[in-house]
């Protein structure tokens, strides 16, 4: 949403809050680049569904998101956006999720701030 203010000189980008620069901004740096470690705060989004769903039904699934995940127009719609598409399976997912939790707990902590 700000790169177009970037790119007209409107907005100055100071960092990207990933772990990899945007390809639609390579000249912003990262938040590690920048000074600040650990502190990937990128959006993610995935499609969930209830513990215990039998493994047919999960396998169904994660093969339909991968199917429209490998599809070229929405792909280049995603890239034009800046989202970098990530076609997890639902273990890497789940790893994903714990790693992601785990940062934010981290730098959190470091912060000084505490969930209650």
């Amino acid at each position: 949403a700000s790169r177009p203010f970037v790119r007209q000189g409107r907005l100055r980008a100071l960092a990207y809050a990933s772990d990899k620069r945007s390809p639609l901004l390579p000249d912003v740096p990262t938040l590690a680049e920048a000074g600040v470690a650990g502190a990937d705060a990128a959006t993610w989004y995935s499609l969930a569904a209830p513990a215990g769903t039998p493994a047919d039904i999960v396998r169904t699934l994660s093969d339909a998101v991968r199917a429209v995940n490998d599809d070229p127009d929405y792909r280049r719609v995603m890239q034009e956006q800046a989202i970098a598409l990530m076609a997890l399976s639902p273990r890497e997912a789940d790893a994903y999720v714990a790693k992601d939790q785990a940062d934010m707990r981290r730098l959190l902590g470091t912060l000084g701030l505490l969930a209650k």
